[in-house]
């Protein structure tokens, strides 16, 4: 049997299942309408950050795809998969959401960033010149070749005026799981030092892309939330955790080491690369949604967080926190709303035996007062501690027998609650989480 399963590494990653693809812009079935044969349904709500819907956001599950209604929401069914669900969500004003689910969800809602946007005037008589622009809350700049450059899908070259859309990422909202593949095809994890999406617009709103063969640049302030930013191993020679560029897939969900020139300006990360000649662009990834990181080959950790059946509905949602220490030195953490369907979270591409620090925070009185944190194997010495509000832990990790990515079962397929029920799991740590009711 397969419920509704969250994932989470230092983005939150959610997975449920019931459904057939339909058609963009078609507003879908009701949910008691019959749509035969029903395998994995999806629903939800896309807002944005401060809670306004986003109309016209595109919802892609593994290959069908919806665009969000007036009010934001949206409701679609693909065929049953064993190997899971990849959801991806976009909109070129706002930040993308890319996420794996092993089942449908229903009652979803998604926050997504708004970009910063610029817009570039210039003579497109002049030449294949670059300038920049730049997000004035990061300081992320990226530089174009606006002068004759960028080109539409059709190869047009693009009219004045282009708008730039800008969305910075950081290890609390980055598309994906840190998986990804290297140039030699390796799947490893990576440890973030920046990201950025961008996407390049001009007037007749066409997606704009850099023609193949030239250039453009980004440069990346190392965000202050990861703590050190002086990267001691990158900056001495021979460096011992080279950064490296990738870009995002969205299909996959994984990101793809590229090509390109990448080094450190003080606390700033610049990456640059050249467009291979015979690139085919995907209109919905623009110039693309780049990164800057540290590849970290070798096994994964990964820690279930069970929550239990016998916590009254009226306590959720529960809010669970999860950090731990990369090996860089910095911190990776999120924060995700459970709710009463969501049986149990798997942090996964953990460093391997290291401390994963867990909070919870619930509503006070009963619900916060009944919480009981309990772990295998016990957790660190002063565990649990509890608070008005909720409790924390420490866990370790486990010693990381995974390679990188979404943890399998023995038979190959993605850990679901009835494995984890069977203890068919890899994972080093189960944390349970229960509130029962006051007798």
């Amino acid at each position: 049997m397969r419920r509704s399963l969250f994932l989470l590494l230092s983005s939150l990653v959610v997975v449920i299942s019931c459904g057939e693809p339909t058609r963009e812009g078609d507003p879908g079935p009701e949910l008691g309408e019959s749509t035969a044969p029903l395998s994995a349904v999806f629903s939800g709500t896309v807002l944005s950050s401060t809670g306004t819907p986003v109309v016209g956001a595109r919802v892609t599950i593994n290959g069908a795809v919806r665009t969000t209604s007036s009010t934001g929401t949206y409701t679609l069914s693909v065929a049953d998969s064993p190997s899971g669900y990849r959801i991806d969500v976009r909109h070129p004003q706002f930040g993308i959401i890319n996420e794996f689910r092993t089942a449908g969800a229903l009652g979803q809602v998604y926050r997504m960033n708004r970009t910063s946007l610029s817009t570039a005037v210039f003579n497109p008589a002049g030449g294949p010149q670059t300038q920049f622009v730049t997000d004035p809350s990061t300081g992320i700049r990226v530089y174009l070749p606006f002068f004759g450059g960028l080109r539409t899908m059709s190869g047009a070259t693009a009219q004045s005026p282009i708008r730039v859309f800008i969305t910075p990422l950081d290890a609390t909202n980055m598309p994906g799981d840190f998986t990804a593949r290297s140039l030699t095809g390796e799947r490893v994890r990576l440890e973030t030092l920046g990201a950025v999406t961008v996407m390049a617009m001009d007037s007749a709103n066409q997606p704009l892309f850099v023609a193949p063969g030239l250039s453009f640049h980004l440069e990346i302030p190392i965000p202050s939330s990861l703590g050190d930013r002086t990267l001691p191993c990158a900056r001495t020679p021979p460096s011992t955790c080279p950064i490296t560029a990738w870009k995002f897939n969205r299909t996959t969900g994984e990101w793809i080491e590229r090509q390109a020139q990448v080094g450190l300006s003080g606390n700033t990360t610049v990456i640059s690369v050249t467009v291979p000649l015979g690139d085919t662009p995907d209109p919905m990834e623009g110039i693309g949604t780049w990164n800057a990181d540290v590849e970290i080959r070798g096994p994964a950790a990964c820690t279930i967080i069970e929550y239990s059946s016998d916590t009254p509905p009226s306590c959720f949602p529960i809010q669970t926190k999860f950090s731990q220490v990369t090996s860089l030195g910095t911190t990776q953490s999120a924060t995700k709303a459970i709710g009463a369907t969501d049986p149990f979270v798997i942090l996964y591409n953990l460093r391997p035996n290291a401390d994963v620090d867990l909070s919870f925070s619930l509503k006070t009185g009963s619900c916060a007062d009944n919480l009981e944190i309990t772990s295998v194997p016990a957790p660190a010495t002063g565990y649990p501690q509890y608070t008005a509000t909720g409790g924390t832990t420490r866990v370790t990790s486990g010693a990381g027998a995974l390679v990188p990515g979404y943890p399998l079962d023995p038979d190959g397929n993605p850990v679901d609650l009835l494995d984890i029920v069977n203890g068919d799991h890899p994972c080093g740590a189960v944390v349970t989480v229960r509130s029962p009711p006051t007798p």
